[in-house]
C-alpha cells in the first residue's frame, strides 16, 4: 500500500514498531533489502496469477530458503523483531545473519 505524503505524515505520528527496506524490482521477483536490527536480511516474493502459475515455477539457484509458511518472516513479524530473533530463526535454515 503507498501512502501520500500527508497519509504518512499522519501515520508517522502514530506509536508503532517499524520495518525499514527496500523494495527492488527484479522480474519475477520483487526483493526487500532491509536495514536497522534485520541489516543483512533479504527477502524475495513472487505472485502469481493462477495456481498452475505457481506450480510451474522454479526459483533462481541463488534461492536459499522457503519462508512463505514460516510466520516469522511476515511484515507484522519482522517489524517487532529482534536482531536475535531473526538470527535464531536464519540459523534453522542454516543461514547466518
Amino acid at each position: 500500500m503507498y501512502l501520500t505524503a500527508e497519509e504518512h505524515r499522519i501515520f508517522a505520528q502514530l506509536p508503532a514498531d517499524r520495518l525499514g527496506k527496500t523494495r527492488h524490482s527484479i522480474p519475477p521477483y520483487g526483493v526487500d533489502t532491509f536495514v536497522g536490527v534485520l541489516q543483512g536480511l533479504t527477502l524475495a516474493e513472487v505472485e502469481f496469477s493462477t495456481d498452475a502459475e505457481m506450480s510451474d515455477f522454479k526459483p533462481a539457484k541463488s534461492i536459499v530458503a522457503e519462508v512463505t509458511y514460516d510466520q516469522r518472516f511476515t511484515g507484522g513479524h519482522l517489524a517487532s523483531a529482534r536482531r536475535g530473533d531473526m538470527t535464531s530463526a536464519l540459523a534453522e535454515y542454516g543461514i547466518t545473519l
